[in-house]
């Protein structure tokens, strides 16, 4: 049961324990949250107390992952509040419980999150029980999906789901690496939790040159789940319903880079050769463009 002692009080750097487990159920900041946050540091110190679980003697960091090593490397002074849990599954569920209030987690991470609550349940009855990385999100007693799904608001197939996206994300990790994981969750990879399940189940040649161009760029093609084939897309004749079919088909991010790239042809056309006649837009039975 979890339970305060007392307010917040000064502690030191050397005092708070890092557990890489627990760590690892933050997501990873960006270059620019990265650097917002340690100037907000630098200039204002560090406003929020950190939140540590008094473990024994030790004071094992809970929150505050993200800021801890530049308060460390820079003597900034800092407090601490203490939490009591019976034992680390309830300290887990703390963590997990503080992140998916965030509203800055894309919809994967916050699946992922509920999924590592309820992978463990998988476990004792024949689930993905090879994975390193399932058995170090192991969790000693877990509630049942119908529990759980209460106890987070959402419904029991969708915890079940997320369970599935878990088992997914590890089995990418154990072939390619912990590094991989912030990859496959992040809302620029276009990928959804269908995807991800799709990319687990891909031979390894496909998913190894997928997963290694997903680290590279960030993201996948739209097409990837076709084999990376173009495809067609058959226009109207109509300039206005031309337009709207390729908004339909692209989609609003890649019809916006389209006109814009149109825009930036006609320019060019028009400086090299001002008396350019227009062109026949193609014929009556419509033209097919590559995505």
């Amino acid at each position: 049961m979890e339970s305060r002692r007392g307010g917040p009080r000064s502690v030191t750097a050397a005092e708070i324990v890092l557990d890489a487990e627990f760590c690892d159920l933050f997501p990873p900041l960006s270059c620019e949250e990265r650097d917002r946050r340690q100037w907000s540091l630098a200039v204002d110190g560090c406003l929020e107390p950190l939140i540590v679980w008094r473990c024994g003697a030790r004071l094992v960091l809970l929150i505050g992952y993200e800021m801890f090593p530049y308060l460390k490397l820079h003597g900034i002074p800092f407090q601490a509040v203490e939490k009591e849990f019976a034992n680390r599954d309830q300290a887990r569920m703390f963590i997990i419980l503080h992140l998916l209030g965030r509203s800055d987690l894309g919809p994967l991470w916050v699946s992922y999150l509920r999924g590592l609550r309820y992978v463990g349940t998988k476990q004792p009855h024949g689930g993905d029980r090879r994975s390193k990385w399932a058995r170090r999100a192991g969790f000693a007693t877990l509630k049942s999906a119908e529990a759980l799904a209460e106890m987070l608001c959402v419904t029991p197939r969708t915890i079940r789901h997320d369970g599935a996206l878990v088992t997914a994300v590890h089995r990418i990790m154990d072939q390619y690496g912990p590094a991989v994981r912030a990859a496959l969750l992040s809302p620029a990879s276009r990928l959804s939790r269908d995807g991800v399940l799709a990319l687990a189940k891909l031979p390894q040649a496909d998913q190894g040159r997928l997963v290694g161009q997903l680290l590279v760029q960030g993201k996948l093609p739209r097409s990837w789940r076709g084999g990376g084939r173009p495809t067609d897309i058959t226009l109207p004749r109509a300039l206005r319903p031309m337009a709207e079919t390729l908004v339909r088909r692209l989609g609003m991010e890649r019809a916006a880079d389209l006109a814009r790239l149109l825009s930036d042809v006609l320019n060019e056309q028009r400086q090299a050769c001002p008396a350019l006649a227009d062109v026949d837009a193609g014929s009556d039975t419509g033209t097919q463009v590559e995505d």
